[in-house]
């Protein structure tokens, strides 16, 4: 279906009746219980060992991202000035991914989803 006008003459016209394009918000990420204790206990681990001049040299610092096959992109809506835009999850980790870590070495379960880098 056709309107007959061009993309610029619909944006403007919604424009001027107070609608605005925005996207949608992600909703936070929460951390469990158990990841909370993982890092934690990591953190504690470290404050333990001996106070050494070499202790920074041994510190691996790094990131680590997961990296889904299929990226859903968010699409931008018109809402009336004023209206929250709508919620979206974010992406469930169940779904066909790989791990992609930066300056770490693997070794377990992460405190995302059972991956363990570590920082020693």
């Amino acid at each position: 279906m056709t309107l007959g006008c061009s993309k610029s003459t619909v944006s403007n016209r919604l424009a001027s009746l107070g609608f605005r394009k925005i996207f949608s918000t992600w909703m936070p990420h929460e951390l469990r219980e158990s990841d909370r204790a993982c890092r934690v206990s990591i953190a504690e681990s470290l404050l333990l060992r001996p106070h050494r001049k070499d202790l920074l040299n041994g510190i691996v610092t790094g990131d680590e991202s997961w990296v889904m096959y299929v990226n859903d992109t968010r699409k931008r809506v018109w809402l009336p000035k004023g209206e929250l835009p709508p919620k979206q999850s974010k992406r469930a980790l169940n779904r066909r991914r790989f791990f992609y870590v930066v300056g770490g070495i693997v070794m377990g379960c992460s405190t995302t989803n059972s991956w363990k880098v570590a920082l020693l």
